[in-house]
């Protein structure tokens, strides 16, 4: 019952991503073997929405990243860096925020996901090249 704007802005992966993930905070694990993170940049505006009193939640659960074979990844639990896409926005509103990811080294285009029904259709998809 909303409408508005998404894009991702930038990609970082590898030893970059890495030490991002590590200044967020120093407990953030390394990425499993075989491995790296994957941070989008994403900004996000609320232009409508049908309700003018609520919030539309932005959370990176509503993220997926989708492998160049078709294969959804697991999502990963990390503090994200700085700031985080994790918002709530009234209309008229905008964010701009990190989401994390891990993906294998050799995936060289992965998809963003966002809001997808819980077969895995609709929703807004990004290409991460």
């Amino acid at each position: 019952t909303y409408s508005g704007t998404m894009s991702v802005d930038q990609v970082i992966r590898g030893e970059e991503a890495l030490k991002m993930i590590k200044s967020a905070n120093s407990l953030n694990e390394d990425p499993k073997e075989g491995y790296e993170y994957l941070l989008a940049k994403v900004s996000i505006k609320i232009s409508n929405n049908k309700n003018k009193d609520a919030k539309v939640d932005v959370s990176p659960v509503f993220f997926t990243l989708v492998s160049s074979q078709g294969k959804d990844y697991e999502p990963v639990f990390v503090v994200d860096p700085d700031p985080s896409i994790e918002s709530s926005l009234y209309e008229g509103a905008s964010h701009t925020g990190w989401v994390t990811f891990q993906v294998e080294k050799n995936d060289q285009n992965p998809l963003i996901t966002y809001g997808r029904k819980y077969d895995g259709t609709g929703g807004v998809w990004f290409a991460t090249k």
